[in-house]
């Protein structure tokens, strides 16, 4: 989910900042996505999955209900994070501290919103497995523990 959602996202919002002077406005889309995925890629597949297993846990303990909620907290502060690193290899970076200002809101929105999509995504499959779990636990079969058992 790091390099399918969050990448195109922290590229999409480095170049709406660069249209608003917070960048190189010169840069074309396909410029931008491309110093967004070779600058931030990788930081945003190991953060992702870093979230993700937050988000598992915290939808096995509340069965669910937590896991979005969580996810987004916890992915706004990284979200400011991959569009600074998206938008220092473009230049023209603001001089005026409100500049800076509207760099992490727009950051911490886009962290946000695919922290709640990664959330969802791991809270369903967390779900699915202790289900799938409860099952196997309820028909006697042995756990994947005991298989290896003499």
């Amino acid at each position: 989910m790091g390099l399918a959602l969050v990448v195109p996202a922290v590229a999409v919002a480095a170049w709406a900042l660069s249209r608003f002077g917070i960048g190189d406005p010169s840069a074309p889309f396909g410029r931008v996505a491309v110093l967004a995925a070779a600058f931030s890629g990788v930081p945003a597949a190991l953060t992702a999955g870093g979230v993700a297993r937050l988000a598992g846990r915290a939808a096995r303990i509340a069965r669910g209900r937590r896991a979005v909620r969580v996810a987004a907290v916890a992915f706004a502060p990284a979200g400011v994070g991959l569009l600074l690193i998206a938008l220092l290899p473009l230049g023209h970076l603001p001089e005026r501290r409100a500049a800076w200002l509207w760099i992490a809101a727009v950051g911490a929105a886009v962290g946000a919103a695919c922290g709640a999509a990664i959330g969802k995504v791991a809270a369903a499959a967390a779900v699915r497995y202790e289900s799938a779990a409860r099952a196997q636990s309820a028909r006697g079969a042995p756990d994947e523990d005991d298989r290896d058992a003499p």
